[in-house]
């Protein structure tokens, strides 16, 4: 399980490119909390973040379906012959997001959201 943060709108970097994000995964064996932890997470600091996005891994075959799906959240980020990965990094640069990405071990077993 992988959480994403975009923490701070303002947040200065040495780069100004850059997007200040902090990321957090959640491992351990199967069937010990891992999604139910998460969603407890969600449920407390879910105020302190414009969106909060869930998406359950499983449910995609790769990475731009994935990335797809979030960018129809935000109808003022419609493609207009831009790639999915350059409207994501639009979006997360614009608000501020809370994501998590449940399952996220299948990115190491299979690799498929990678291609």
């Amino acid at each position: 399980l992988i959480l994403i943060a975009k923490v701070n709108k303002n947040r200065k970097t040495s780069d100004k490119k850059a997007i200040a994000c902090e990321k957090i995964a959640i491992s351990g064996l199967p069937k010990i909390g891992k999604t139910q932890l998460s969603l407890k997470l969600i449920e407390t600091c879910q105020s302190k973040f414009e969106y909060v996005i869930y998406r359950n891994l499983n449910n995609f075959n790769n990475l731009d379906e994935l990335l797809n799906n979030i960018v129809d959240i935000f109808p003022d980020h419609k493609p207009d012959n831009q790639t999915s990965q350059y409207l994501f990094l639009q979006i997360l640069k614009k608000y501020r997001l809370l994501i998590v990405l449940d399952n996220a071990q299948i990115l190491v077993k299979s690799k498929q959201l990678l291609k």
